[in-house]
């Protein structure tokens, strides 16, 4: 029910995402990334093909970013893995601060695609430069963004290790 100051709101809970209540009286909208589901494993296998995800009909992320637009209301995003993907192609417009843990990403994507991504001033990264999930990415930042808007993780030989999000707690 409460993290760290946090207060989850679990009226707005759906299987993708939660809502939280900050401190401040902004709300944290966190979204999850992969489980091991049909549609999770497709949507992974469609971004290693190259293509792009969004999370959109009822219960879908696109639908809290709306709700809460529409209004007014002031919202921090916070995702990893696949729930990267829905953040980044959603619309939100009250969006404070979006934070993305292990972005996934593919070499296969657009090439201009994936540098607007890796130098978008609005989003600060999580990132292992030993994740394979969020390699291609990685690979389109250049040294003053990665100073001013990554938080590097340490080099890990486990895959599941370099994309895991306790490296970063």
């Amino acid at each position: 029910a409460e993290v760290e100051g946090l207060k989850r709101l679990p009226e707005y809970d759906q299987d993708r995402f939660s809502v939280w209540e900050e401190p401040n009286g902004q709300y944290l909208i966190t979204v999850r990334g992969s489980e091991l589901s049909a549609m999770d494993v497709i949507s992974d296998a469609g971004i290693a093909l190259g293509g792009t995800m969004q999370s959109l009909g009822e219960g879908g992320v696109q639908e809290i970013f709306t709700k809460f637009d529409e209004e007014g209301r002031t919202y921090d995003v916070s995702g990893h893995s696949l729930g990267t993907q829905y953040i980044q192609n959603g619309t939100h417009e009250n969006v404070d601060s979006i934070y993305l843990f292990s972005p996934a990403s593919s070499p296969l994507m657009e090439s201009d695609y994936l540098e607007e991504q890796a130098s978008n001033p609005d989003y600060t990264y999580f990132i292992s430069p030993s994740d394979q999930v969020s390699e291609a990415l990685w690979h389109k930042m250049d040294t003053e963004y990665v100073n001013s808007n990554v938080y590097v993780g340490d080099y890990a030989w486990s895959p599941i290790a370099a994309h895991s999000l306790s490296q970063y707690y």
